[in-house]
């Protein structure tokens, strides 16, 4: 492991820490002006050969964070902010077996004093700026076909992560400079999902909002408690939801398959948790979860335990499984589906890339790179075209200084206004499929292919530094 550096302060305003950066909104605080023209020939500040992994970039504390998996190791990097050198790589042991790959997906977090890394064969890694291990704190073995997707968050001193695949899926909740765990909260109705939660803040209190099969579930982030949900996802979902900066709306799309399954069948339940052994879970015997919440609902006869029957009817509250988009306003206990939805929108949407919400107007784009604008406040469909970037679209939009950046799996990246009636500014081609989100911190902009990672700035752009490299 290569080691070099000195202290970071903590993350400043500006910094793109985590998945799609600030609260996951994919808009950056503050960019700085941005050029319009980025390709190999145009506005390159740097270039830097990476191995393979489709993590989106993050940056803070003037690192470029990612993870990479190139076959043998797993390894988190960390690159210079300024001149793409690379400060530190880290390989994360492996603890769990598994199949396939994309091990690389998770995007690692960072508050700008420390970079947090997933993998579902490692569990999280804990590292100073430094690349020193602080902790690590196993959450496998994990079964999931398509490998762990979602990225862990940083909210206040916890570290968060939600876990949803063919076993217990769970959200759990760490202490960020021990690892200690602090709660976690079981989702055994929920399946395999992919996507990374946001925070919600409104009535005083703060929410971790997770998106999966069927169900959009707010937590509570300081004990876990799962306090309310909106029926109106797929059975699998992938896009990550999207609150307004006035923290007035949340907007959630998923577009996957019509049929799921529960994580967590009835008998396995039955065999961890029924104490009493009368075959019927009982409130007092269940973990914290999901369940447990809202036990009453789920205890139909009001027997005081809820037996396979009664869970298999557990699928009622998440099915029918939806396609679209569903806005929803705060407030509230309980199921909020007749309550808050505020509008939906059953056009087509997105299986993959998350949406954009900035200044009353959604963006969302397809598989297909048809970028289609929505009114946030109505959900009015207000223009619809393809990019003139061509090739298949997974990874995420990002804006900044007034423009929409995306990338295809061709490798070719576009650069739009961020307007209703927006318009073509820019295409170009880079080396490599384009599978991670883009990141934009400091007036740059980050695009990882699956060969490079490039810096795109005007060159007089100033970059925010946490100490020089020896």
């Amino acid at each position: 492991m290569l080691l070099l550096g000195l202290a970071m302060p903590a993350a400043p305003a500006g910094d793109w820490g985590r998945f799609r950066g600030p609260n996951g909104t994919g808009v950056a605080d503050e960019s700085g002006p941005l050029p319009t023209q980025i390709g190999p020939d145009a506005n390159l500040i740097w270039k830097v050969d990476l191995p393979n992994g489709i993590s989106s970039p993050v940056v803070g504390g003037g690192r470029v964070l990612m993870t990479t998996d190139d076959g043998k190791q797993l390894e988190t990097w960390a690159l210079d902010a300024r001149t793409g050198k690379t400060l530190w790589r880290t390989v994360a042991p492996r603890i769990h077996k598994t199949k396939g790959q994309r091990l690389a997906t998770a995007s690692p977090v960072t508050d700008g004093e420390r970079v947090v890394s997933f993998f579902q064969t490692s569990g999280l890694l804990c590292y100073d700026m430094q690349g020193r291990l602080q902790w690590r704190q196993d959450v496998g073995p994990l079964k999931n076909q398509f490998n762990h997707a979602a990225s862990p968050i940083l909210v206040d001193n916890r570290l968060l992560l939600v876990v949803d695949h063919d076993g217990d899926s769970m959200v759990v909740a760490l202490e960020k400079t021990t690892g200690q765990e602090l709660w976690r909260s079981y989702r055994f109705i929920c399946g395999r999902n992919y996507a990374s939660p946001v925070v919600w803040k409104f009535g005083g209190r703060q929410f971790v909002v997770v998106a999966g099969s069927g169900l959009i579930v707010g937590y509570d982030v300081e004990t876990g408690t799962p306090e309310w949900y909106v029926r109106g996802t797929s059975a699998v979902a992938n896009p990550t939801p999207i609150v307004s900066a006035d923290q007035t709306k949340l907007f959630v799309h998923s577009q996957s398959p019509p049929n799921g399954a529960r994580s967590s069948p009835f008998r396995g339940l039955r065999e961890r948790y029924d104490v009493s052994d009368d075959g019927v879970l009982q409130v007092e015997e269940l973990p914290a979860s999901f369940l447990k919440t809202f036990f009453a609902k789920f205890d139909q006869d009001r027997s005081g335990g809820v037996d396979e029957a009664e869970y298999g009817r557990l699928e009622g509250i998440s099915q029918p499984f939806v396609k679209g988009m569903v806005a929803i306003r705060p407030g509230g206990k309980g199921d909020l589906t007749d309550t808050n939805v505020v509008w939906t929108q059953a056009r087509s949407m997105p299986r993959t890339p998350s949406a954009i919400c900035h200044q009353d107007v959604l963006y969302v784009v397809n598989e297909s790179g048809v970028l289609q604008t929505f009114s946030a406040g109505t959900g009015e469909l207000l223009h619809k075209d393809r990019l003139a970037a061509r090739g298949t679209i997974y990874s995420s939009l990002a804006l900044g200084d007034g423009k929409l950046f995306a990338g295809t799996r061709d490798g070719a990246v576009a650069v739009v206004s961020a307007e209703a009636e927006w318009q073509d500014l820019h295409n170009a081609k880079l080396d490599g499929e384009i599978q991670a989100s883009p990141a934009i911190a400091d007036g740059r902009v980050y695009f990882r292919t699956s060969q490079s990672l490039y810096c795109f700035g005007h060159q007089a752009s100033p970059v925010k530094t946490g100490g020089e490299a020896p």
